[in-house]
């Protein structure tokens, strides 16, 4: 009787010491699996930073062709009023 009771411990002991490794096995790969899912989101974030940062230099180049554009443009209209104005003073002055 007493050899089937440490049979028994024996076996329990088997057994639980397979479920902690199989549990263990389980969480490992399930971390792993977690730091990989979370080190392709770091990536894809980086991504879409990169795109933006992009899209942003982008923007802002025409931006600041616009303004270039636009400041030529009322600079020119500018240097016409005062011509006209100086050929009307010229004019007037006769």
């Amino acid at each position: 009787r007493q050899a089937s009771f440490e049979d028994i411990r024996e076996e329990v002991k088997k057994s639980a010491d397979n479920m902690y490794l199989t549990i263990k096995e389980e969480i490992d790969t399930m971390a792993a699996n977690f730091r990989k899912s979370l080190a392709e989101m770091g990536d894809t974030l980086n991504n879409v930073e990169t795109n933006l940062q992009n899209q942003i230099a982008i923007h802002n180049d025409a931006i600041a062709a616009l303004r270039k554009e636009a400041l030529k443009s009322l600079n020119d209209l500018e240097t016409g009023i005062a011509t006209e104005n100086a050929e009307r003073k010229k004019m007037y002055d006769q």
